[in-house]
Parts: C-alpha cells; structure tokens; sequence
C-alpha cells in the first residue's frame, strides 16, 4: 500500500495559465490636493497722466487747447519753431493761462 501511495502522490506538471479576468469599475476620484501658493507680485506699470497733451498742431496752445491747471502741453512738430513745453498755470476750463517752459 505505500508504494500505491507514492505513485498517486506523485507531482504532476502545471498547466498553462487561463486567460486574465475583466476588469473592475473604476474607483472613486480621491480628494482634491491643497491649493498651491500664489505667485510673486509683478512690477509697477509706468504711470498714466491725463493732464498731458502731445500734438503738432499748435505751435502755442493759448486759444485752442482746453485743459485744467496743472495740465502739460507738449509741441511735437520736428519742423516747428518755438518753445516745446507749456504748462497750464491758470484759467479752470478755458483756453488760456498756458506758459512757455
């Protein structure tokens, strides 16, 4: 009988592997990651002036441009003569007050 034994015993050779099962579901989305830092703040753009005025227009601004004190007219005609910069020192809402620089 123990000889029986070991013949059934015997180790027999493994089979060839079956085919892959289907796939799952997919799982649930997993928490959203904390928010990141911000950025550096950039540099300060360049100014904005409503108070100046660029033309070639007029030689001398007295008369035609309307501008509050304070405002700056700048003579832009590289042909024209005279004086380039003016300042409005007086006159609120009119024409006149402007001096040559």
């Amino acid at each position: 009988m123990s000889d029986k034994k070991k013949k059934c015993c015997k180790t027999c050779p493994t089979g060839p592997t079956g085919p892959m099962g289907f796939q799952g579901p997919q799982g649930f989305p997993g928490p959203q990651g904390l928010p990141g830092t911000n950025g550096a703040t950039g540099p300060t753009g360049p100014g904005v002036c409503a108070n100046i005025i660029c033309t070639n227009e007029f030689a001398d601004p007295n008369g035609f441009i309307l501008a509050s004190p304070g405002a700056l007219y700048l003579y832009t005609n590289p042909a024209g003569a005279g004086t380039r910069l003016w300042v409005k020192e007086s006159g609120a809402g009119t024409t006149t007050g402007w001096v040559a620089k």
